[in-house]
């Protein structure tokens, strides 16, 4: 769960490849956010989006605070790193 101040904006999934971010499972994501762990130990080197609009699940919006029928984007980012996919969140 993302958030800005104390309101959460944004609820995210992220598989990442375990040979491309040794001890990604370990990280304390307080004081370093995940992209920027990532970015560090696996340099970018092609990113592609996918976003489209949808009605959010009951669980999906009781985390994100919304009201019934109110949409959301949904973001599919897949990253790429040394030729291979290392990161579909």
């Amino acid at each position: 769960m993302h958030h800005e101040a104390e309101f959460p904006i944004q609820l995210e999934e992220r598989v990442v490849l375990a040979s491309a971010a040794p001890g990604y499972g370990d990280m304390d994501f307080t004081c370093t956010t995940p992209n920027e762990y990532l970015t560090r130990i696996a340099p970018l080197e092609r990113v592609k989006h996918r976003v489209r609009a949808a009605i959010p699940d009951d669980s999906t919006r009781g985390l994100l605070g919304l009201a019934d029928g109110e949409p959301v984007l949904v973001m599919i980012r897949q990253t790429w790193s040394r030729r291979r996919l290392v990161s579909h969140a």
